[in-house]
């Protein structure tokens, strides 16, 4: 951990057995921030793949394995989880927490709460795709109103993402376009990156 450097925390929704487009888009996020000289605060839902929790740790300054449940319409908050983010927030002095989809909850309401800036990277494209919206219990609308609730900028991965994300989102936030704790059984571990 470099003194002097600012931290982010970067909040992952799957780490499992089989790696997808989220997963290596949030190695590649970690690299991008490493190049702007930042520490690195991974949140990542579980440790089931050795492998991948390895390349993040590669690539980060710490890594803490917090239980993340996807958002769903009408679901309460897990305050458990909403603290074990808030603890990790001030202990790491995180000055803006990036969360790597669309779909989880507690990493906003724990950074609004500290007032600390997010960063929602709009991945999923609700509106052309039911069976998430099934899996949410939330039409496309619902979906947007969570993260327009939640995050200070949302980023979009291509034009298609940012057209339908500006047309849900129509004014609540800057929209970016890129290019191609015990309570909770919070687990933290030291990264393997050094400065």
């Amino acid at each position: 951990m470099a003194e002097g450097r600012s931290w982010v925390m970067l909040c992952g929704h799957q780490a499992g057995a089989e790696l997808y487009g989220a997963e290596r888009s949030l190695l590649d996020l970690a690299r991008a921030m490493q190049s702007l000289r930042l520490n690195v605060l991974a949140v990542l839902p579980s440790a089931v793949n050795e492998a991948y929790l390895d390349a993040v740790s590669a690539l980060c300054q710490q890594v803490a394995i917090v239980p993340l449940l996807w958002w769903r319409q009408g679901r309460a908050a897990q305050q458990a989880t909403t603290s074990c983010l808030e603890g990790l927030i001030r202990q790491y002095g995180v000055k803006l927490v990036y969360v790597n989809t669309v779909v989880l909850a507690e990493p906003l309401q724990a950074a609004r709460r500290l007032s600390v800036p997010v960063v929602v990277h709009g991945r999923e494209m609700p509106a052309h795709d039911p069976a998430l919206c099934e899996l949410l219990m939330a039409t496309p609308e619902q979906v947007a109103e969570q993260v327009r609730t939640g995050a200070d900028v949302l980023v979009a991965n291509s034009a298609c993402r940012h057209a339908t994300t500006e047309r849900l989102a129509a004014s609540w936030c800057p929209i970016s376009s890129i290019r191609r704790c015990s309570r909770c059984r919070c687990h933290s571990r030291p990264a393997s990156r050094s400065p």
